[in-house]
């Protein structure tokens, strides 16, 4: 598994980073100084096109360490950050860069409790490129929330028909991912606002 000093050693030793197209780091310990270990050689990667980072304990710090290059890989089409730690910051951080990557096709970023408002932003920061045709936002915690606030307004039974539904409507073929986020966060927004009633 590697960590901050190995992958210091490993793009000290490499030389001709801008030939690099593919890197896949998933499942390693990186944290915030692998990320920022990472950060200056990522600068070189002009041609990269896909990027795993998957597994990686990223946190927040190293979703901020991360936007700050995403810029430089202009080629991008691929990125997975699934399974880390990012959270609303980190997702808004994120969002602020993913804007400018106009060749990305697929964004793999599930499972990093992003919570309602990191989802919102990066589903919006996504939403005006047209190649995006595979995200992946987990929305496990928003049905969740969405359903302990039906449950208070509707009741138990109402409340859970109206999680599957909106679950059901998620795995439904005719939606984009795009569209899928935004419409959960719709539902939620009705919700909260039946509470406030």
């Amino acid at each position: 598994m590697l960590n901050a000093e190995n992958i210091k050693f490993i793009f000290t030793s490499l030389q001709n980073l801008s030939c690099l197209t593919v890197l896949d780091l998933g499942v390693n310990d990186l944290g915030v100084d692998g990320m920022q270990e990472l950060t200056v050689p990522m600068q070189r990667m002009t041609n990269l096109t896909f990027l795993n980072l998957r597994i990686c304990k990223i946190s927040s710090a190293g979703a901020e360490e991360l936007a700050s290059v995403l810029g430089f890989l202009t080629r991008i089409t691929s990125i997975d950050l699934s399974h880390n730690k990012i959270g609303p910051n980190g997702g808004k951080a994120l969002a602020g860069a993913l804007e400018r990557l106009q060749r990305i096709s697929r964004l793999e970023i599930c499972n990093n409790k992003l919570g309602e408002e990191g989802v919102k932003l990066i589903s919006s920061a996504l939403e005006h490129l047209q190649g995006i045709k595979q995200l992946n936002i987990s929305v496990a915690n928003l049905l969740m929330s969405a359903w302990q606030s039906a449950a208070t307004v509707l009741g138990i039974k109402e409340a859970l028909h109206s999680v599957l539904h909106c679950y059901i409507c998620l795995k439904s073929p005719g939606l984009t991912s795009v569209t899928m986020a935004q419409w959960v966060l719709r539902v939620l927004k009705l919700w909260q606002q039946l509470l406030l009633v």
